[in-house]
């Protein structure tokens, strides 16, 4: 608990804070019955995180002994709209939003969110069919860039195949995401593709909850980083292998058609030359 010398201090909440946030929050401000959107389309925030213990000792529920980290721990966030922000913060209102309430507010909105992929797949198991249209690269020439020896060649394959398995695994709802990543996203530093969460809700004909349900299976399955500053979003592809980024492979080589055609498809024979 909090020391009651040090003077509480409203601090910015932790990357990893803010990133948990957005994913459960389905861009959906958490006030029961609202829909209202955090981030609007066009990239401007119309909502604001509020703290469910306040931070001033004046401010609704800001009797407690919390230090300045608990309060900004992701425990004590919950994103809401502008107005239902100042509705749960208004003083008067203290007693129809006490700390349990609030609580209660945030477990069950983000409880929709926090399975990600519930039913994304569609009824029937599509996986065997998965399996029979695989198309495996063979040689792997366009991929290492270069003639390889036989041990070489062996590393190389055996990457490729872990990151194929990966993307295989993958429903087709949530291969959707990746394939778009690759073919709108750009270059990062280290060699990763990255996309905005704006361009990628511009793109995907899904509404804003879908697609964060999806991000946030990826994350899950370590497939993607989701990095947020200052109320911009962005998710960057991360490649389940050590010694090349296929991701960033697959746009190089994608061409007019986009490297995301290899992912929607499982025809990765565009590693070959």
């Amino acid at each position: 608990m909090g020391d009651p010398k040090k003077p509480r201090t409203r601090l910015r909440p932790r990357q990893d804070a803010l990133r948990d946030l957005y994913l459960h929050s389905g861009n959906q401000c958490a006030f029961p019955g609202c829909t209202g959107p955090i981030l609007l389309a066009d990239g401007t925030l119309n909502g604001e995180i509020a703290h469910i213990y306040g931070v001033r000792e004046g401010a609704a529920r800001g009797r407690h002994s919390l230090s300045n980290e608990e309060l900004r721990d992701v425990s004590n966030l919950v994103f809401l709209c502008l107005k239902h922000h100042a509705v749960v913060d208004n003083k008067s209102n203290e007693a129809k939003y006490p700390v349990t309430r609030m609580q209660k507010m945030k477990a069950e909105h983000e409880a929709k969110f926090r399975e990600a992929v519930a039913g994304l797949e569609r009824a029937e198991d599509l996986s065997v069919e998965d399996r029979a249209r695989l198309k495996k690269p063979v040689n792997l020439r366009a991929l290492s860039g270069e003639d390889l020896d036989e041990e070489e060649f062996a590393c190389v394959l055996e990457d490729a195949s872990v990151f194929i398995k990966a993307i295989r695994d993958q429903p087709p709802a949530v291969r959707d995401v990746i394939a778009a990543i690759v073919d709108h996203g750009q270059s990062y530093r280290h060699g990763r593709v990255v996309v905005s969460a704006v361009k990628l809700e511009g793109v995907l004909n899904l509404d804003v909850n879908e697609i964060a349900r999806r991000v946030n299976h990826l994350e899950r399955a370590g497939l993607l980083d989701v990095n947020t500053d200052e109320g911009h979003t962005e998710f960057v592809l991360r490649d389940p292998t050590k010694n090349i980024d296929h991701f960033a492979e697959l746009k190089r080589l994608g061409g007019e058609r986009g490297g995301g055609r290899a992912i929607r498809d499982l025809d990765f024979t565009i590693f070959d030359e």
